[in-house]
């Protein structure tokens, strides 16, 4: 086997071990989730991850990058589409975010925290995510959906601040983030949105009041 070749094999193992190992880290968390159970779960030995990653960390890391990548691949075709405004662009993101959330052990997040390395990039891409979020609003205003007399620098804050809460809280044991994300939707959406907007939520969340029914 030439050397291309061994690079090839060891790009598709490396691949591998991310997805099942980002897989494992959501359902139980970081912390419960050992190296030796990721090699026990994938058939192979410990050493094999071992020479794909230096250390839990970088495989953590590698993680959250793919994890991100994957959600920003299936938002993409959406976003994309013309026939899409801003709001429903919002929605459909707030709502795909909710969505990961109710999939996700609240202990993924809280574990994180012990990797202040990985938190920092995470934050900066989630400053990205801001400046992103703000020039929809921006294109929003200018559509007539969302009014023009708010502070959406307060609102972005107080948005982010209750999404971090939904992460980590379990004091709302009864109800699944996703429920208490919808909830948060019909709260700040409607409050900024025009008369025009608020049809269009009507019209996005109908669906979703029918999927609980």
């Amino acid at each position: 086997m030439g050397k291309k070749d061994i690079n090839i094999v060891n790009e598709v193992l490396r691949k591998e071990i991310i997805d099942y190992a980002a897989k494992m880290f959501m359902l139980q968390g970081i912390k419960d989730v050992k190296m030796d159970d990721i090699a026990q779960g994938m058939g192979i030995s410990k050493r094999t991850i071992y020479e794909q990653f230096s250390d839990k960390k970088e495989l953590l890391f590698n993680c959250l990058e793919y994890i991100q990548r994957n959600i920003s691949q299936k938002a993409l075709p959406y976003i994309q589409d013309p026939k899409h405004n801003t709001l429903e662009i919002i929605l459909f993101l707030y709502c795909s975010y909710l969505d990961i959330l109710n999939k996700v052990n609240r202990k993924f997040f809280t574990d994180l925290a012990k990797y202040p390395e990985i938190v920092e990039q995470k934050e900066k891409r989630e400053r990205l995510n801001e400046r992103k979020f703000m020039a929809w609003i921006k294109k929003g205003v200018e559509e007539g959906l969302l009014r023009k007399d708010v502070n959406f620098d307060i609102v972005q804050y107080i948005l982010k601040r209750d999404i971090d809460l939904l992460s980590t809280t379990d004091q709302f044991p009864d109800y699944t983030p996703e429920e208490l994300g919808r909830s948060f939707i019909l709260f700040y959406l409607r409050g900024i949105a025009t008369d025009k907007g608020q049809a269009i939520i009507e019209n996005f969340i109908r669906p979703l009041k029918k999927d609980k029914q």
